[in-house]
């Protein structure tokens, strides 16, 4: 039997918490926030009221602004997100007679199981949001994309492809307005993964964070070898 017809809405949500507490997560829930037991948070986090994410894996230092919606989600750590974002999601064919749940899922359908049923994964693909990410007011990203490391979504923006790291896209549909760096710093920074230090380094580093060449000056020789990259990060 499922917690929730166990417990509480409430109930079930502090039970969440404490769990996550245990686990030495510290996660904080506005007003109405929302978890659920298929979620996992790799550190510190936010939830600000109203907003929810399910079954999904969540980076340290990531927050979610008021009543954003994130479903079966790969985010990554130190990613901003506005309210009213959705991210993730379900699909509905549009090429079968019908786009009712009731003739392809196989997900909790009332009417039972049947040959042809949509698999979980056809039917909740994934969508991978990278490290340092910026998501705009009341922007979308549909299921099954890819936002690459660094990435700046804009207000009101509807993701349908993959975004490249470190690109600003805007728009409906979105498309891509320019890159955050020149291509050599992006490879720089993608080689450097400084969302993957310890926060005692970062936070000794936080004055140089202000401009590449400062992080560059600050750093030496002493970032590592550089990491090449293709495509997407996520």
């Amino acid at each position: 039997m499922s917690l929730r017809a166990i417990f509480p809405a409430g109930l079930k949500q502090a039970l969440l918490r404490a769990r996550l507490r245990l686990r030495g997560r510290r996660i904080r829930l506005g007003s109405g926030a929302r978890i659920d037991s298929f979620d996992e948070f790799e550190g510190h986090a936010s939830l600000n009221p109203g907003a929810a994410v399910y079954g999904s894996r969540v980076g340290r230092w990531s927050y979610f602004g008021d009543h954003s919606l994130v479903i079966y989600s790969d985010v990554g750590a130190f990613c901003s997100v506005a309210p009213h974002v959705v991210i993730g999601g379900g699909i509905h064919p549009t090429a079968s007679v019908t786009t009712s749940p009731l003739f392809y899922s196989a997900l909790r359908n009332p009417w039972g199981s049947f040959p042809g049923a949509l698999s979980a994964a056809d039917e909740l693909p994934k969508t991978h949001v990278g490290n340092d990410v910026w998501i705009g007011y009341s922007a979308v990203v549909l299921p099954g994309v890819r936002v690459g490391d660094g990435a700046v979504i804009g207000a009101g923006a509807i993701v349908t492809r993959d975004v490249e790291p470190y690109a600003i896209v805007a728009g409906v549909p979105a498309k891509a307005i320019r890159s955050r760096f020149d291509p050599s710093d992006v490879e720089w920074l993608l080689g450097l993964s400084w969302w993957n230090w310890p926060d005692e380094r970062l936070k000794e580093l936080r004055p140089q964070f202000s401009s590449i060449a400062s992080l560059r000056e600050a750093l030496g020789s002493t970032a590592g070898p550089v990491r090449r990259h293709e495509g997407i990060h996520a």
